[in-house]
């Protein structure tokens, strides 16, 4: 499968679009739609093409692993739904998920209830809550349903 275009814009939606680095709420320096990586670092700014270029960059990978990952009958809302849980959190926390353990035996409702799970980031050794990515995972748990 491939993400479909409203799955890009759901992630575009709620990475944004910065076109100067910035620290995220975990202190990484991240820039464009989301971008993270060695290669950003404070200071730094670029376009919208490279932004829509690192963007293509970081999802192919991302969707050729899941693509390895996820095995069964699934739509495409879920799909797309999978691509931003995992953009977000990256393809190896996904694949060590509550979420992916759910869908490989076919329980899409333990896996939407799944994407929930991941609303915290760790910081100084403690999970903290953070109402943006409970509202995120809401809205992912919303379009894998429909």
């Amino acid at each position: 499968m491939y993400i479909s275009e409203n799955g890009i814009n759901f992630i575009k939606k709620w990475e944004g679009c910065k076109l100067e680095a910035y620290e995220d709420v975990k202190g990484i320096w991240t820039i464009g739609i989301g971008s993270i990586g060695d290669d950003v670092y404070e200071g730094l700014v670029i376009d919208e093409e490279e932004a829509i270029d690192r963007f293509k960059r970081h999802i192919n990978p991302l969707i050729e692993g899941l693509n390895k990952s996820v095995k069964g009958p699934i739509t495409q809302n879920m799909f797309d739904a999978v691509c931003s849980l995992s953009y977000n959190i990256g393809l190896s926390a996904f694949n060590t998920s509550t979420c992916l353990k759910k869908l490989k035996i076919n329980d899409y409702e333990g896996a939407a209830d799944a994407i929930l799970l991941w609303n915290k980031i760790k910081q100084n050794g403690k999970m903290i809550y953070v109402e943006g990515l409970h509202k995120r995972r809401l809205a992912e748990k919303a379009l894998f349903l429909s």
